[in-house]
């Protein structure tokens, strides 16, 4: 989990520099917000709103970014409209876990077609235009899972750990 929030903490970072470079070179500071958290619903898991939510809005606090962070239920259209809601109020900065790569490319690809930058976050979107992907460490939670399954096997009769 501390993994994660450093993932969270370094995408709130790269987005409140993102965010304020596009704002500077407005010559003024944007109405609303500059940076967008699109989450994908509370099914798939109930971290998207207990964990991730409030570590995104205190990492954009700290950051002095004004930020949103919407939920989507598992609805792409709704995500899509979130999206579209979120650039219409002044968002330079789209922070999205997507649904499907499909949905999330067509709302990264519009975005940036009105000079707004996406980051993929926890899910990488196949065929998207973000400018990071922000995670977890994979290779780390995959040794440690195959640790886990090599200990647990150990001693088993007939089970080979090579």
């Amino acid at each position: 989990m501390k993994r994660v929030f450093r993932a969270i903490v370094v995408g709130a970072f790269v987005a409140a520099i993102i965010a304020a470079g596009a704002t500077a070179s407005a010559g003024k500071k944007a109405a609303g917000i500059q940076v967008c958290g699109l989450m994908p619903d509370t099914k798939t898991s109930v971290r998207w709103e207990q964990f991730d939510k409030p570590a995104l809005i205190k990492a954009f606090k700290s950051a002095g970014v004004s930020a949103r962070v919407v939920n989507a239920q598992g609805d792409p259209q709704k995500q899509q409209t979130q999206a579209d809601q979120c650039i219409a109020d002044g968002a330079k900065v789209l922070i999205i876990a997507p649904i499907d790569s499909g949905s999330a490319a067509s709302i990264e690809k519009a975005a940036l077609a009105k000079g707004v930058k996406s980051i993929d976050y926890d899910r990488q979107v196949e065929g998207g235009s973000a400018v990071l992907y922000a995670s977890f460490n994979g290779h780390t939670v995959g040794v440690l899972q195959g640790k886990a399954v090599a200990n647990a096997l150990k001693g088993k009769k007939g089970a080979v750990v090579a």
